[in-house]
């Protein structure tokens, strides 16, 4: 399958390569070349199971109200994996050896707050422009993010590109879904950041960057003197065989402790192989302070109540088939998140995830180049650290599973 859609721009950032039919040439003047792109996406999205446990934190698990049994559905019309989006391209050849390029593209749901009145907001998502030449190129201003980018773009290309895997959320629909994010990768985010690349040297291409820091309000960590700082290698043999490992680091400072200054870091890694119509790919991360969904997210959970940042790691793997316009795909995902040497099992008052899994199964049949209809299936479970009753003084576990039937249409221009 090509790479196609609202993520262009970050593909070719990646060095992946992208489709010339997925732009529509609009102004050619004075060496200026603009070009448009974009994607629109409605899907159904149905989720039945368990309701989250008694005391867990609804920010937590899969978020719905139960009624007088221990059971949620709900249904939900919205986008897909990838929001709607709408993209302006230009470029001009400055020099024979030095090209600039701009991108601005704007992300839009469909749906957000179950309202009559529900108007999602326009997301300025991509805003950057970069120069090229035989050293490389350097990229300035909003793009996606370096760590976590190998193993989103791999869920894009193998699996969930014109679909939805994990909604994220079913209550209040945010930005696109999540494919395998939370469920054994990081949805790397998108971020103004100053970023530089080297040419594609056999196949190899390092591309490091500095972007503006994260902060955690949550647990009052707010102190950022340096960027956070993010860099990927990869290796990639046409479109049969590709590798890629990633990392980042952040220092980051306590409100209420000057001596309290951790680095919140991790490291990605993984890889794709294409044989003829079957593609395989995974992926693994660890680190400190990255939490559940996106790296360095303002949650609870990026650290303890003494302030020690949470580790936590996912793993990944997928495949699917490929038989002309029809792709068969499929996967599962683990994402764990551990608990700090301050703390011990069972908690008193805390209810902290200690696993999350998904596994994902879906059809894809595309027509004419453009236009792709999808019908999935993604089971997600849900397990947290035991608690004690508060009365009786007994251990409780918590645990809920709920699944998604997904279907709908994706058109790619």
């Amino acid at each position: 399958m090509k790479w196609t859609g609202s993520v262009l721009a970050a593909m070719a950032t990646a060095g992946i390569g992208r489709s010339a039919s997925a732009e529509i040439p609009l102004v050619n003047a004075n060496g200026w070349e603009v070009s448009m792109d974009g994607r629109f996406s409605t899907f159904v999205s149905v989720s039945q199971g368990d309701a989250q446990p008694t005391g867990i934190a609804t920010w937590t698990g899969v978020e719905d109200r139960a009624a007088t049994t221990s059971h949620i559905a709900m249904t939900r019309i919205r986008s897909g994996f990838i929001n709607n989006v709408l993209g302006f391209t230009l470029g001009k050849q400055l020099a024979p050896d030095l090209k600039v390029t701009g991108r601005v593209a704007i992300w839009v749901g469909i749906s957000q707050d179950r309202s009559k009145t529900d108007n999602p907001a326009l997301d300025a998502r991509e805003l950057y422009f970069k120069l090229e030449g035989r050293w490389g190129g350097l990229l300035l201003g909003r793009n996606l993010s370096l760590f976590g980018r190998g193993a989103i773009l791999q869920d894009y290309d193998i699996h969930h590109g014109q679909g939805l895997g994990h909604p994220c959320a079913i209550r209040t629909v945010r930005g696109g879904a999540c494919g395998f994010a939370g469920h054994g990768l990081l949805f790397p985010g998108f971020s103004a950041g100053v970023v530089y690349n080297t040419p594609d040297l056999a196949g190899f291409q390092l591309t490091v960057g500095a972007f503006d820091p994260a902060a955690n309000s949550e647990r009052q960590y707010e102190r950022t003197p340096f960027p956070r700082f993010e860099a990927e290698i990869q290796y990639a043999m046409q479109r049969i065989f590709r590798v890629f490992v990633n990392g980042q680091w952040q220092r980051i400072g306590s409100n209420t402790d000057p001596e309290l200054n951790p680095s919140a870091s991790g490291v990605n890694g993984g890889g794709s192989v294409t044989l003829g119509p079957f593609t395989a790919g995974g992926s693994y991360y660890a680190g400190q302070g990255l939490g559940l969904y996106v790296p360095m997210e303002n949650s609870p959970l990026f650290a303890d109540e003494q302030g020690v940042l949470r580790k936590s790691r996912g793993y990944v793997g997928m495949a699917s088939l490929t038989f002309g316009d029809t792709k068969i795909a499929g996967g599962f995902g683990v994402t764990d998140l551990k608990m700090t040497q301050t703390e011990a099992e069972p908690f008193a008052t805390l209810t902290i995830p200690k696993r999350q899994s998904g596994i994902s199964a879906g059809v894809y049949q595309g027509f004419y180049q453009t236009f792709t209809v999808a019908l999935e299936f993604f089971r997600g479970t849900y397990e947290w650290y035991d608690t004690l009753e508060p009365t009786s003084g007994q251990r409780v576990s918590h645990k809920q599973a709920v699944n998604f039937v997904n279907a709908g249409a994706t058109l790619i221009f």
